[in-house]
């Protein structure tokens, strides 16, 4: 059985094996995410909390990574994924196809209407810095879901055998009116209940919240009990455990930006670019105290030429004493333009740490918008790496527990008898995930553009080769097209045996118009025979 020991033991385990990247990540954090630099020390709030930062580059470039992301591959303005079938051939059945649209619909808006854009910029300003990031997904108050991205610094992780991040013990502070709205009065270690029965309801408190595999349970219960992964809430200095529960999903969905063998925590752009942000600074510093010196130089003042204190004010008077030569300003010797150059070759560096010239905003004034549309697509598929690992670590855990939670409230409507014991899948339809695929689509358009020319010049023969069908629901499924703009396989063959059907009343029409036509004038021939 678990205790609230065994709980606190295992997270200071965790958090004692942490420590060698905890002052890592604390340096990339004072100076390229002050926000969550509280990591190794707490933050008083208020404090400020930007004394390292020295130009605005670094953080500029950070924020324009996590909104391309954002805007890229998770915007929820847009539809970003697709709920499937791993067997294919079944989102070819009509009522398949109806209700995953249906429940693709269902969760899209529920994101929408969730904070899921609110913490997804978050998450990924803290994968690009930090370069490991956390997101919480829970059952809502107001909203069906609700997320919560947690912060670095008060986090531990461990991974299952696959290297998936499958425990997280994670601390926090409330004040006792907090813990006690969340679990009441009765389930209250003695200090915290005491905190509010002596009118300090507002006294902060530190609490754990660890959420861990299940070794032993009962797959067929419904208990919490039974529930694949173990919640438990305790008190960290008493360790008195408050509250016991369970998840049927695992809550909290970490990536890490890459990450090198043996290591939890992620390595990334931050941690690249920190070299460059402190050269940068330095540069900067030494480029100020020049460029001081050049706008307020020191003074040549020749020695016994004044009996009182040199004024340099505006409008001041210096006497100077007879025969001494005049104040001038001590120029010194030094290579600005030099200084600059180099400040800008080090921003250039920070900003391309950040895929900043990846990923910035193409010159259309020369180029078709055909041009304009690859180049876009070229410059996304140098995330290809990152997406994966995004794809496997971020959004298949966020999205499955998104989907048990609206299935288990009932959000979704009856799914059709074909699919039980169907494995459902995922389908992304963000800019992003498509650039990746854009290969075949590139692929099925060349390979159009030349067999065109060939069957002009050989004959229509050749274009046998080519199902245009599939050819058309190939570019339409890759290049992102709304599944309600595409037509059923079944509607389409009845508009064309519908039309195929006018077709032949219409040429059936027209042959007994010509037969009537016929006849009539054979009554205009005379007959030889009688004639005759």
């Amino acid at each position: 059985m678990t205790t609230g020991e065994d709980i606190v033991k295992r997270y200071d385990t965790l958090k004692a094996a942490r420590a060698a990247f905890d002052s890592h990540l604390q340096e990339i954090a004072e100076y390229l995410l002050p926000r969550r630099s509280d990591i190794i020390t707490a933050v008083t709030p208020g404090k400020k909390i930007q004394s390292k930062i020295e130009c605005s580059t670094p953080g500029k470039a950070l924020a324009r990574l996590a909104a391309v992301l954002h805007a890229m591959l998770t915007n929820t303005e847009s539809q970003w994924f697709r709920v499937r079938l791993s067997d294919l051939w079944l989102n070819d059945v009509t009522e398949v196809k109806d209700w995953t649209d249906d429940v693709s619909n269902a969760m899209h808006q529920a994101f929408y209407d969730s904070n899921f854009s609110l913490c997804a910029y978050e998450y990924f300003l803290d994968l690009g810095g930090i370069c490991t990031a956390n997101m919480y997904c829970q059952e809502g108050t107001q909203n069906i879901l609700q997320f919560l991205t947690v912060p670095i610094g008060s986090y531990v992780i461990a991974e299952n055998i696959e290297g998936m991040v499958d425990i997280v013990i994670r601390t926090f502070k409330w004040t006792a009116r907090q813990a006690q709205m969340q679990w009441g009065t009765d389930a209250l270690p003695e200090k915290v209940r005491r905190a509010v029965e002596d009118g300090k309801p507002d006294t902060e408190f530190t609490f754990l919240h660890a959420v861990f595999p299940r070794t032993v349970r009962d797959i067929t219960g419904r208990f919490a009990k039974d529930m694949p992964y173990a919640s438990y809430y305790l008190e960290r200095d008493s360790k008195q455990i408050i509250h016991q529960g369970g998840y049927w999903e695992f809550p909290f969905a970490v990536a890490r930006w890459a990450k090198m063998s043996g290591e939890l925590y992620g390595r990334g752009p931050g941690e690249e670019a920190l070299p460059d942000i402190k050269s940068l600074y330095d540069i900067r510093r030494t480029i100020m105290r020049a460029g001081k010196k050049i706008v307020d130089p020191p003074l040549d003042v020749p020695m016994g030429a004044y009996d009182h204190d040199i004024r340099t004010g505006s409008n001041q008077i210096n006497w100077r004493n007879a025969n001494y030569d005049r104040i001038t300003p001590l120029l010194l010797q030094g290579n600005l333009p030099f200084g600059k150059e180099e400040e800008q070759q080090l921003k250039d560096d920070i900003i391309d740490s950040f895929y900043g010239n990846q990923l910035q905003i193409i010159d259309r004034r020369e180029m078709t918008a055909y041009e304009v549309e690859q180049r876009s697509r070229e410059n996304m598929r140098i995330l290809g790496p990152t997406f994966g690992r995004l794809c496997y670590e971020f959004l298949n855990p966020i999205i499955k527990r998104a989907f048990g939670i609206m299935q288990r409230a009932g959000q979704f409507p009856a799914p059709p008898e074909i699919l039980r014991g169907k494995k459902i899948g995922i389908e992304y339809v963000s800019p992003l995930s498509l650039a990746q695929q854009d290969h075949a689509v590139a692929a099925t358009l060349d390979a159009l553009n030349s067999i065109v020319p060939m069957a002009q010049a050989f004959g229509p023969d050749v274009l046998d080769n080519v199902d245009p069908d599939e050819a058309a629901r190939l570019i339409m499924k890759r290049r992102g097209v709304p599944a309600d703009v595409q037509r059923d396989k079944k509607i389409i063959a009845q508009i064309r045996a519908s039309r195929q059907q006018k077709i032949d009343e219409q040429e059936q029409m027209e042959a007994i118009e010509r037969g009537a036509a016929a006849g009539k004038n054979m009554q205009g021939i005379p007959d030889l025979r009688k004639a005759a």
